[in-house]
């Protein structure tokens, strides 16, 4: 017996991922219209916002590959729960066969 189920999980990793690829998409063209500074010296905090945003672009980076992560995890612990549900109708089979026999 077979059981179809949405993996909720999952969804919402996937839409967590989707935001954060969108948000690391903003925060580039914001960083890419930096570009008239050269110097720390010509626009202080110019050079400041542009480290605050470069940071938080790799802040989202390792956080986009941490949700890639979680997802291969719950792949993995799905694959096992299928294969333990097939184990167990095994052993259902069995039980049965030697109840009869």
């Amino acid at each position: 017996m077979f059981r179809v189920a949405t993996n909720y999980q999952s969804m919402v990793a996937r839409r967590r991922l989707n935001n954060l690829v969108d948000n690391q998409s903003k925060e580039r063209t914001k960083l890419s219209s930096g570009s008239r500074i050269y110097q720390a010296a010509f626009d202080p905090s110019g050079v400041a916002i542009s480290t605050g945003m470069r940071a938080k672009s790799r802040s989202n980076m390792q956080a986009q590959r941490n949700v890639n992560d979680g997802i291969s995890l719950l792949q993995v612990a799905e694959g096992t729960l299928g294969v333990m549900h097939q184990i167990g109708g095994r052993l259902r089979e069995l039980a049965m066969q030697a109840a009869n026999d």
